[in-house]
């Protein structure tokens, strides 16, 4: 690997990490993510590390390993939130029901019900 190839392999890689961190800490806030953009860097990434022998990898696989990681976390953060949205949305569902059949408040579910 010459070391352009290694400098631009580098920088792929800390903007892969940058991405994964940016969007766990948006999903921490509660706010909503694009990962059209992560998973194109992503993409890339696991492409060059195919085309290229696995010794010019080696440098790099502390890096890719924690990538990883944080992409686990990153789905982890994911499958937690909608899990919520939907235990939030079911809640929503079943008031307006029983609001639309007139039932009254201390017949109406509590959340976590």
């Amino acid at each position: 690997m010459t070391s352009t190839e290694l400098a631009n392999f580098t920088s792929k890689v800390e903007r892969v990490s940058s991405l994964v961190n940016a969007a766990k800490r948006l999903l921490d806030e509660g706010q909503s993510i694009e990962l059209s953009a992560l998973t194109g860097h992503v993409e890339e990434l696991c492409r060059y590390v195919q085309e290229n022998p696995a010794e010019d990898n080696i440098p790099h696989k502390i890096s890719l390993t924690a990538i990883m990681e944080s992409l686990d976390e990153l789905e982890n953060k994911m499958v937690e939130q909608h899990q919520e949205f939907s235990e939030i949305h079911e809640f929503s569902t079943r008031s307006r029901a029983m609001e639309a059949y007139g039932k009254t408040e201390e017949d109406k579910p509590k959340k976590g019900e």
